[in-house]
């Protein structure tokens, strides 16, 4: 009996031994998107891929920019690979209408985005600048770069294709730290802020109320809407 027990054992850990799981670049996603998969795996040295704001200007695009960069570190010009950023009605491609007009279709279509791939590109697209920057965090989500990225550092990105969309157009809450805690907060897609403001009166006698202005300037540029409040304003 123990010797089959033994025999058994042995018999099983051979068999993990041998099995190898390939880890879900998407596992790293958060929240995870509705639809996603990947086509393939390409490889480029971090100062071949190029990452481009081809929209209109908005407070995000610096954002969505500066979370590709951390690992597509090229220009433009002479990429190898680029990553695309763009809306929808900017686009004029015939193979886009059809995702274009799904993502018109979408609930909360203003947060949806998708992003498409072949061996040069990834397309990210969506009806809005804050469309494109959950794009772009996505994407920074499932490749893995080293944790220092060099010029000549090779990236393995992953080529996928995504189709996201929020369930509920408003998320978040009010109070505790959400200010100082609003940039990682904003990464995981959470886009409301309920924010105190101070009531009080001025050295003239007249009622003010205050709110940190410098709070909603970070906000728009990282697609939160902040909603100022009195407290007990019975």
């Amino acid at each position: 009996m123990r010797l089959n027990m033994i025999l058994s054992l042995a018999f099983s850990s051979s068999l993990c031994a041998a099995v190898e799981v390939e880890s879900d670049p998407f596992d790293k996603a958060l929240p995870l998107p509705k639809e996603y998969s990947v086509i393939a795996k390409a490889s480029f040295r971090a100062d071949r891929i190029a990452a481009v704001w081809d929209a209109p200007a908005s407070p995000v695009a610096q954002t969505a920019l500066d979370a590709l960069k951390k690992f597509a570190r090229g220009d433009e010009s002479n990429a190898a690979f680029a990553i695309r950023m763009r809306l929808v009605s900017d686009t004029e491609n015939p193979s886009i209408r059809p995702i274009a007009e799904r993502l018109r279709s979408l609930p909360n279509a203003d947060q949806a985005y998708a992003i498409r791939s072949d061996s040069k590109v990834i397309l990210i697209l969506a009806n809005t600048p804050v469309g494109l920057l959950y794009g772009a965090w996505t994407l920074h989500d499932i490749v893995d770069p080293p944790d220092v990225v060099q010029p000549e550092s090779n990236i393995e990105l992953p080529l996928p294709d995504v189709v996201d969309w929020p369930d509920i157009g408003e998320r978040g809450q009010w109070g505790w730290d959400l200010p100082s805690d609003i940039s990682w907060t904003a990464r995981l897609k959470l886009n409301v802020i309920e924010e105190n403001a101070q009531a009080g009166i001025d050295s003239t006698g007249k009622p003010v109320v205050k709110i940190d202005r410098g709070l909603f300037n970070k906000a728009e540029a990282l697609g939160v809407k902040i909603v100022p409040f009195i407290m007990h304003l019975e």
